[in-house]
């Protein structure tokens, strides 16, 4: 189970990755452009490939940022809602635009060097001006 806790928020986000051998990763790519160019075609259906695909990715970061959270792993002032979507979005970029699959190596760089310290990060210190 992916959601089952592990020990630091890093290890539970890893979690949920599934590697997956060539032949899957063309099939995802095939399905992710098809959905593309569907949405491209019939506008109204954005929601709901957004929801059906990005949606439980983006609840499951969710659920194991809190529960970091509430291991004090993260500060309470962390925009969670904000840091679930990042690794979700660049798997999306990675498939629609470069054509290639998010693989683990490059989501430990994303876990380890983006989304953590982005969660640890005083929100008075990110902010730009």
């Amino acid at each position: 189970d992916p959601l089952q806790a592990k020990d630091h928020a890093g290890d539970d986000l890893l979690a949920l990755f599934q590697p997956q051998d060539s032949a899957q990763v063309d099939r995802i790519l095939r399905a992710m452009a098809g959905v593309v160019s569907m949405i491209s075609q019939a506008p109204g259906l954005a929601e709901t490939g957004d929801y059906s695909i990005f949606e439980p990715w983006i609840e499951a970061n969710t659920a194991l940022m809190k529960r970091a959270m509430t291991r004090g792993e993260i500060p309470a002032t962390a925009d969670i809602a904000l840091a679930a979507q990042i690794i979700p979005s660049m798997a999306a970029y990675r498939a629609l635009i470069l054509r290639v699959a998010i693989d683990r190596d490059l989501l430990v760089r994303l876990v380890d060097q983006l989304v953590l310290p982005a969660l640890n990060e005083s929100p008075a210190n990110l902010a730009l001006g």
